[in-house]
């Protein structure tokens, strides 16, 4: 990694193979043509109404992850009470999988994603989560999108703790306690474990001997040494409650093992062990608002309704890159919609670097019929010799249009997950290895062949204002979804009419209702013969 600096008094570290390649784009931007770079990798989006464990305060409550999200961005939304507004400056906890088991991990932030399509996934144990198509879980063979996982053969990662309520009556795990009849410090007549091996090991005596005194020996227990609970306690060194070997049980003052817990309370609270549960069924369920958390480093992964998901970070990495192409970046030349990308295009200036965050719906081969993205492609042959840096930010290269993806673009940057659940790694396609790419892996969304040209890791350094940038992604996706929805009621009113009109047979002439509805004939007789079809089958 190497020093990147940003400005006079701030610094990031950035890959230093791919330092020396986007300088050579600085390089051979100015004697060639614009540079084009895609960068790509899911970022699933889960429903506003799932619910998320939180810990803060000391205190482990239930949320949905819309409530967080209007929390942790000044309440966009108007659903916070102001007496519930929280001090953001008392961190906030998720549970997440650190590799081995469930742990307490910081939250960084709660985004707002967009309007996406949702579907419902139900687990053999009754867990059920809704999330878009490209949002991974944990399964026993690493991560999984939701659209790969397999019914009845993939097993997800779940909670062991905080199932959801129901009638049946859960398993709850304590301390493994001993009754002994004559301890003089019992509850309830029974003492923990740990401080009866211990108490033994000061007793020189074998574990099973000190318990038959304490059973059966009354008098002979009165002259064995004891724990004073009120000024010591046994403490468990590598911190597992469970782990009662005497050469990990240590005496400590009382108050230290307080100050001990309450410097690591986040490292040993609330430990889950995780669980394995088979994908019982996916169904669609439709168009829904949709939120993600951002994690800390390391562990990129949290627990939401009870199953492992994941989170990750592309946006990030497509800044780094364009502000090292580019020192004069701005939020003004981040862009959200196709027409935000046009507006930016044509009024940057020459090797300027331009991101247009999140092209899904811009650039989308399924999406690439409408006037709008007609208009964009066209746009990218027509900008040739502005030699600009531009940033194309989406969840997969491989939904794009071939004019793109093929041959306007001059690499491919890949963010994944590795098998260890770390994010901030990327892998470099050049020109000619992103074509191989995508004939071979457009079938399955498959990046294993051929072999990347280089991969390396980013650090979650954001170049520019992150609050500003969220606004400014959150206002944009508000509109998209506001427009989306107009263009629905707009195409049920006119479907709602051309049904009508097409009902009064022999009365309306097909000419004149293909005027009345300014309608093209195609158009027309399409609908007409899906409608015939529809009502054949009803």
């Amino acid at each position: 990694m190497v020093k990147v600096f940003q400005g006079e008094k701030s610094e990031y570290y950035m890959d230093g193979i791919l330092e020396s390649n986007l300088q050579s784009a600085k390089d051979a931007i100015k004697k060639d043509w614009d540079m084009i770079f895609l960068v790509d990798g899911y970022e699933g989006c889960l429903s506003g109404e799932t619910e998320i464990q939180i810990s803060r305060n000391k205190v482990s409550k239930r949320y949905n992850i819309k409530w967080l999200y209007n929390q942790f961005n000044n309440d966009p939304d108007k659903i916070v009470p102001k007496t519930k507004n929280w001090d953001l400056s008392k961190l906030s906890y998720v549970r997440a999988f650190n590799g081995s088991d469930i742990r307490l991990h910081k939250i960084h932030n709660v985004i707002y994603s967009g309007t996406k399509v949702v579907y419902r996934l139900t687990l053999d144990n009754g867990k059920s989560i809704k999330a878009t198509e490209g949002h991974k879980f944990l399964t026993r063979t690493g991560w999984k999108e939701l659209k790969d996982l397999v019914i009845n053969q993939d097993e997800l990662m779940h909670d062991s703790l905080h199932p959801k309520k129901t009638k049946r009556k859960r398993i709850k795990l304590y301390d493994i306690m001993l009754g002994v009849d004559y301890h003089p410090n019992t509850k309830c007549g029974r003492v923990e474990v740990h401080k009866l091996i211990y108490e033994a090991y000061i007793n020189k005596l074998h574990f099973t001997e000190y318990l038959d005194i304490l059973l059966n020996e009354p008098e002979k227990a009165k002259r064995l040494k004891f724990i004073d609970p009120t000024k010591f306690h046994v403490h468990h060194k590598d911190g597992c409650h469970y782990n009662n070997s005497i050469d990990n049980l240590k005496l400590i003052k009382k108050e230290e093992h307080w100050l001990y817990h309450g410097k690591n309370i986040y490292a040993h609270f609330s430990q889950g062990v995780p669980l394995f549960s088979k994908v019982k069924n996916i169904s669609f369920v439709g168009p829904e608002d949709t939120y993600d958390i951002q994690c800390e480093e390391p562990h990129h992964n949290f627990v939401a309704n009870g199953i492992i998901a994941h989170n990750s970070g592309k946006s990030v990495f497509a800044m780094q890159c364009a502000y090292f192409c580019d020192p004069t970046l701005n939020l003004n030349r981040v862009a959200f919609t196709s027409k935000e990308f046009t507006d930016v295009i044509t009024k940057a200036k020459k090797h300027e670097a331009v991101v247009y965050d999140e092209a899904y719906t811009g650039l989308s081969s399924r999406a690439t019929m409408s006037v709008i993205n007609r208009a964009l492609v066209s746009m990218l042959a027509e900008i040739r010799q502005k030699n600009l840096f531009v940033f194309i930010v989406m969840p997969t290269f491989f939904d794009l249009d071939k004019y793109v993806a093929l041959w306007r673009s001059r690499a491919l940057f890949h963010v994944y997950v590795t098998k260890g659940f770390q994010r901030g790694y990327f892998r470099f396609y050049s020109m000619e290895r992103k074509k191989i790419l995508f004939v071979l892996g457009k079938k399955y969304y498959n990046y294993s062949k051929p072999k990347d040209n280089f991969h390396g890791r980013f650090t979650n350094n954001y170049v520019l204002d992150e609050v500003k940038y969220r606004a400014k992604k959150r206002k944009s996706l508000l509109y998209r979804a506001k427009k989306r929805e107009e263009a629905e009621v707009k195409r049920a009113i006119e479907d709602g009419l051309f049904e009508r009109a097409v009902s009064l047979k022999g009365k309306i002439p097909n000419g004149l209702i293909m005027e009345m509805l300014g309608m093209p004939a195609g158009t027309f007789y399409g609908k007409l013969k899906r409608l015939e079809q529809e009502n054949e089958i009803a």
